[in-house]
């Protein structure tokens, strides 16, 4: 969902005539099997409105997840919203979701903001909402994994389309994560998960598009020990126990906010300060090398032991 639940909840929605070509957006009638559907991890995908108070808030946002449980009440469901609008991270505890059967509608409750939503019939993995708060066309769409399949991607945009949305108007998270990290920094809760962090030197992070429009291609680059290890994966996906968090940078010049920021999230996570292990980078074991093509990464390659050029900052260093 993406933008908060609230965002997500309270991005308005009244449609406009829908050109005849244009399937309609049939919402869900209430049952005694629609709100467990809607319970557990929904991560954020894409959307639009035309809201001007949310525009902003689409535009920086980077990630978004949130999670919905069942409450002492049958009209009321909780929830927990993390998202992440451009460098900042934002944890919102427990809110409430009211649940009106007579007409089949959310109210999200988040302080003094309230936001409605009716739920449109799609995919049982996927949750699209109709937000009908304000006097302005609004859509979102979020899902049970990161990886969307390309069908039910593009069914979306068409619906938004319908809507009179361009695509310079709709936004979506995971282009905002292509191209080359450093790895800078990491703290985790597991032992052995803090020991891999102990032990990593350096490590680079490529993110690039996939054929499929919601896959993303995450391949790792690590020196651990006298070894470059490669990892291979199609996404990430964020859990609520066991916590650990890893922090990347486009380079090596980390300022002190920047710092100070990642420790305020470990610290928001339940990580102690020592817990915290930045990346030395006193060694070259993973060189990179440029990628002919359209490729936005580079490629790390194999190298022997060597001391850092000079001039390069170490992660936690102001660059000049």
């Amino acid at each position: 969902m993406l933008a908060t639940l609230t965002l997500l909840l309270g991005l308005p929605l009244t449609l406009a005539t829908e050109p005849p070509t244009c399937a309609p957006l049939v919402p869900v009638t209430f049952d005694n099997s629609t709100i467990p559907g809607l319970l557990g991890h929904w991560i954020y995908i894409s959307g639009a409105s035309r809201y001007p108070p949310h525009l902003a808030e689409l535009k920086a946002l980077k990630h978004a997840s949130f999670s919905i449980f069942p409450s002492s009440h049958e009209d009321e469901l909780n929830t927990i919203e993390v998202l992440r609008l451009n460098e900042t991270c934002v944890v919102k505890n427990v809110s409430k979701i009211h649940v009106f059967w007579h007409n089949s509608t959310l109210m999200h409750v988040d302080d003094q903001t309230v936001s409605i939503a009716k739920v449109i019939q799609s995919d049982k993995d996927l949750l699209i909402l109709k937000h009908i708060s304000h006097d302005f066309p609004s859509l979102s769409l979020s899902a049970r994994t990161p990886n969307v399949s390309k069908e039910h991607l593009e069914e979306f945009k068409a619906q938004l389309h319908c809507l009179g949305f361009t695509e310079e108007e709709i936004f979506s998270t995971s282009e905002k994560l292509l191209g080359m990290w450093l790895y800078v920094a990491g703290a985790a809760q597991l032992p052995q998960h803090l020991l891999e962090m102990l032990l990593i030197d350096h490590g680079h992070l490529c993110v690039e598009p996939r054929t499929s429009e919601q896959e993303l291609l995450i391949t790792q680059h690590l020196a651990v020990g006298d070894q470059c290890l490669t990892n291979n994966s199609t996404y990430f996906e964020t859990t609520a126990d066991n916590t650990t968090l890893v922090r990347h940078a486009r380079n090596l010049s980390v300022s002190t906010a920047h710092r100070e920021e990642f420790q305020r999230h470990a610290t928001c996570l339940g990580l102690s300060e020592e817990a915290v292990v930045y990346a030395p980078w006193k060694t070259e074991l993973c060189q990179t090398k440029e990628i002919e093509g359209n490729s936005p990464c580079t490629e790390p390659t194999a190298a022997v032991t060597a001391s850092p050029p000079p001039g390069t900052h170490p992660p936690g260093s102001e660059g000049n």
